[in-house]
C-alpha cells in the first residue's frame, strides 16, 4: 500500500518577479521551516529582473511575452494553470486575485486545498480606476472563485471587514510584517553628507504614492533629501518632474534594491513617509508593508490619515498623519518633524516597542497554526 509522503507539497503563486517580494519570501519560509512543508514559489521573470539571491525553497520564475494589462494576466494564469497540472501538489497559495483563476482552477481539477492570500484590495486599486470594464472581468473572477477558498488570509481588519459585507466572506488577518533585523551591513550611499537629514521612500513608484507631492516640497526644503527606493510605472514622470524642478541634487533614486540589503538604506534615513493618496479603497484601507519595515528600522513616519495607517502610527505614537497637498505647507511639516529634538526622540523610544511587537516573529504563529490545522484535518 503506497503511503502519502509525510511532506505536505504547498505551491505558492504570484505575479511579481520575487526580488523585492517579503511578505512571499516570509511565508515561504515559515512554511518550509515552521510547518514541514515541501515549498515553490512561482513568479514571473521580467526582461529586467536581476538574478535572486539564494533561496532554501525552490523557486520558478514564468517568462512571458507580455509584461503587462490584458495579455501579460492572461498569459501568466494560462501558464500557471499549465504548470500546476503538470506537477505534484498538495495546497495551492494564491497570492492575491491576479493569481486566482490559474490556482482556482487547477485545485479544483485536483480536489486540492486552497488557500488565498490578499495583500490588497485588488479590484480598489487606482490603476482600475475609470475602467469599468475591466474591474468588472476581475470583479466576476472574484466573485466566482474566492468562496471557494478553504482559507482566506488578508492584511488588515479593514480589508477583512470589507469581504465579510461583501461576500459574507471570514478572512483571517495576517499582517504585512518584516522580520527583526539582525546586523545591518554597511553601504556607501551618495546622498549621504553634511548635515542634510534623509526623508526615505522605500516601494513601488504607482501612480497614487504621494511621491510627486513630496519631490515638490523638496523646493523648499534645503536642510534635507529625498530618496526613493524602487521602480515602477510612473518612474518616467516622476524624474522628469525632479528636473523640471531642478531639484537633482535633493532628489535621489536607488531603483529597486532586494528586501536583504534594504535594512541597510533604511538605518540611513531620518524619516520614512508613506503618503498614498485617496484614489479608490485599495490605497485608503492600506496597511503598507513599507510602514512595518520603516518600524523595524526605528524609523519616525509621516504616513497618510487614513484608518489603518493612522491606527498604527497614533497608537506606538511614532510620527505623524497627514493628507495635506500643499507643497510649501507639507515642507514645513516635513521640517518641522526633524527639527523638533524633543518629539523627535520620543518618536525614537516608542519605534522600540513598535518594533518588538509588529514583527512576523510574532506575526507568523497566526500562520503556523491556522496551517497545522489544516493539515492535520487532512492528513492526521
Amino acid at each position: 500500500m503506497n503511503e502519502r509522503p509525510t511532506r505536505r507539497k504547498i505551491v505558492l503563486s504570484v505575479t511579481s518577479d520575487l526580488v523585492s517580494d517579503y511578505r512571499v519570501h516570509r511565508t515561504a519560509l515559515t512554511l518550509q521551516q515552521k510547518c514541514g512543508m515541501e515549498v515553490v514559489v512561482v513568479g514571473r521573470k521580467l526582461r529586467t529582473s536581476p538574478p535572486l539571491s539564494p533561496r532554501p525553497y525552490a523557486v520558478c520564475r514564468l517568462s512571458l511575452p507580455a509584461e503587462k494589462g490584458f495579455l501579460f494576466y492572461a498569459g501568466y494564469n494560462i501558464v500557471l494553470f499549465l504548470y500546476l497540472m503538470f506537477n505534484r501538489f498538495d495546497l495551492l497559495w494564491a497570492n492575491d486575485l491576479d493569481t486566482l483563476p490559474a490556482n482556482y482552477l487547477a485545485a479544483k481539477l485536483k480536489r486540492k486545498k486552497l488557500i488565498v492570500d490578499y495583500h490588497e484590495l485588488f479590484t480598489g486599486v487606482p490603476e482600475l480606476t475609470g475602467r469599468d470594464k475591466v474591474r468588472r472581468i476581475w470583479q466576476w473572477f472574484e466573485r466566482s472563485m474566492l468562496p471557494a477558498a478553504d482559507v482566506f488570509f488578508t492584511v488588515n481588519q479593514s480589508i477583512a471587514a470589507y469581504y465579510q459585507k461583501l461576500y459574507g466572506l471570514k478572512a483571517e488577518v495576517l499582517r504585512n510584517v518584516p522580520y527583526r533585523p539582525g546586523e545591518v551591513p554597511e553601504v556607501v550611499l551618495p546622498w549621504l553628507g553634511g548635515d542634510k537629514k534623509v526623508i526615505i521612500y522605500q516601494g513601488v513608484v504607482n501612480v497614487g504614492r504621494g511621491l510627486e507631492k513630496v519631490i515638490r516640497a523638496m523646493s523648499y526644503l534645503e536642510n534635507a533629501v529625498f530618496v526613493i527606493v524602487g521602480d515602477g510605472d510612473v518612474m518616467d514622470s516622476v524624474v522628469a518632474l525632479v528636473k523640471e524642478l531642478k531639484v537633482e541634487e535633493r532628489v535621489f533614486f536607488t531603483g529597486r534594491v532586494p528586501f536583504e540589503t534594504l535594512p541597510s538604506y533604511l538605518k540611513k534615513a531620518h524619516l520614512g513617509i508613506s503618503l498614498e493618496e485617496k484614489m479608490g479603497e485599495s490605497y485608503f484601507y492600506a496597511l503598507p508593508n513599507k510602514l512595518f519595515a520603516y518600524i523595524q528600522a526605528e524609523l519616525p513616519v509621516l504616513v497618510s490619515d487614513f484608518p489603518e495607517m493612522k491606527a498604527i502610527v497614533e497608537g506606538y505614537d511614532i510620527g505623524r498623519t497627514t493628507l495635506e497637498n500643499d507643497p510649501q505647507r507639507l515642507a514645513g511639516l516635513l521640517d518641522g518633524m526633524l527639527r523638533d529634538v524633543n518629539e523627535y526622540e520620543r518618536w525614537k523610544r516608542n519605534l522600540k516597542k513598535a518594533a518588538r511587537e509588529l514583527c512576523w516573529e510574532n506575526e507568523e504563529q497566526k500562520l503556523i497554526d491556522r496551517m497545522q490545522g489544516l493539515v492535520a484535518k487532512d492528513w492526521p
